[in-house]
């Protein structure tokens, strides 16, 4: 299960000069779900409430006596506003303040396919392979350009250059190679190293 979520803050709350808000949790949660997480967390329990919106126990429905929240009128007081003040679990540069539910969902999606052993190598993707524009990341391509992990960009240099058959790791010479100027001066226009993850830039 993911421990990633959300701290959503009430604006209306904000400028006011209160700290209203909430944690939502992002696990399985599409858009939808996390809007109506956000208004009944968030803004429907607002102290700076500034607009009228449906009864969610009574799907604004009026006249409904048994509705404990709206007592029947099919409208509550509510905030409208709302922003992400922090988050956990996510990739720093791809959630922001202002980041629409739908990214935020679409992020979670990704995050899961991906699969918990594959998660920093693909969060490192995503912020400096991609540049951390979301329209811009698919598991697919993430797959294409990740290369593995390495202890350092010397040792998948020399995975590399044995891989495509620029050397042979028989050959007399290949214990005379300088790996690490390999990469600098071949390798590293070609490849992105962090952290120990390797990615191809041309995918």
């Amino acid at each position: 299960m993911s421990d990633r979520r959300i701290y959503i803050a009430c604006l209306a709350a904000y400028n006011s000069g209160i700290l209203h808000g909430a944690w939502v949790d992002t696990f399985m949660m599409d858009e939808d779900d996390l809007m109506k997480e956000i208004r009944e967390k968030v803004l429907i329990t607002s102290p700076c409430p500034n607009v009228l919106v449906d009864c969610p126990d009574c799907e604004g429905e009026e006249g409904r006596t048994d509705c404990q929240r709206c007592h029947g009128k099919g409208k509550v007081p509510s905030s409208e506003e709302f922003a992400i003040h922090d988050h956990e679990g996510f990739p720093s540069g791809l959630i922001g303040e202002y980041t629409s539910m739908k990214e935020v969902a679409t992020l979670e999606e990704l995050l899961e396919d991906v699969g918990e052993d594959d998660e920093e190598a693909f969060m490192i993707y995503a912020n400096d392979c991609v540049g951390g524009d979301i329209k811009d990341v698919t598991v697919e391509k993430f797959r294409e350009a990740y290369r593995g992990k390495y202890d350092s960009e010397k040792a998948f240099a020399e995975e590399w250059a044995c891989e495509t058959g620029t050397i042979d790791d028989q050959h007399p010479m290949f214990s005379y190679i300088d790996w690490e100027h390999y990469w600098t001066g071949c390798l590293q226009f070609d490849f992105y190293y962090k952290g120990g993850y390797v990615f191809d830039r041309n995918v």
